[in-house]
């Protein structure tokens, strides 16, 4: 009878052997890698431009260093991008609403007492984990702890930080389209936003 044909994957790429642990699956790590990359990529580039783009001209520097911040901060701190992009979409209620020096004490404090509890309480075997909550692709870590600080910390400061500017008359009336279309440049305007 003939010997059995040799095994084509390495030795190091097999699972099972006592040089290679279980965790180590390098399809699994690279996989981890890319993901990381993108949610990288979305985060910096893709949020920062956004919410550059969604507020006045005079907030766009400023929410640009909010994401600039939130984002390094994170990796200094944590070296985790998946961390990062929630801060990040944190980041996007408050636009417009805190300044800097605030958003600087804020994000450590909050990645310190509410990310970190809710990470180590669902991942890794926390006590949520043991209850059965089960966490797919960051639903609780990242997303509903985002979007629940995001709505507390939007309630917060309530007026934007450009409340006490005089307020612009609107060219068009939004009540009606029809008297919106008729007006004139010359027509005094009596619509506020």
């Amino acid at each position: 009878m003939a010997a059995p044909p040799p095994n084509p994957v390495p030795l190091a790429y097999q699972g099972g052997s006592p040089s290679v642990p279980d965790w180590l699956n390098k399809g699994d790590n690279a996989w981890q890698m890319i993901s990381a990359t993108l949610v990288g990529l979305q985060s910096v580039p893709g949020l920062v431009i956004l919410y550059g783009s969604i507020v006045k001209k005079k907030w766009a520097v400023n929410s640009a260093f909010m994401a600039f911040y939130a984002f390094a901060a994170v990796v200094i701190c944590w070296v985790c991008v998946f961390a990062a992009i929630t801060l990040i979409l944190l980041a996007g209620s408050v636009l417009g609403r805190m300044n800097f020096k605030a958003w600087m004490a804020f994000v450590p404090l909050w990645l310190t007492f509410s990310y970190t509890v809710g990470a180590f309480s669902l991942w890794g075997g926390g006590f949520l984990f043991h209850w059965g909550v089960m966490d797919y692709s960051g639903g609780y870590v990242i997303h509903l702890s985002s979007g629940i600080a995001g709505l507390t910390t939007a309630f917060w400061p309530r007026e934007p930080l450009y409340h006490h500017l005089p307020r612009r008359a609107s060219r068009l009336s939004t009540s009606s389209p029809t008297p919106s279309l008729s007006q004139t440049r010359n027509e005094p305007n009596r619509c506020y936003h």
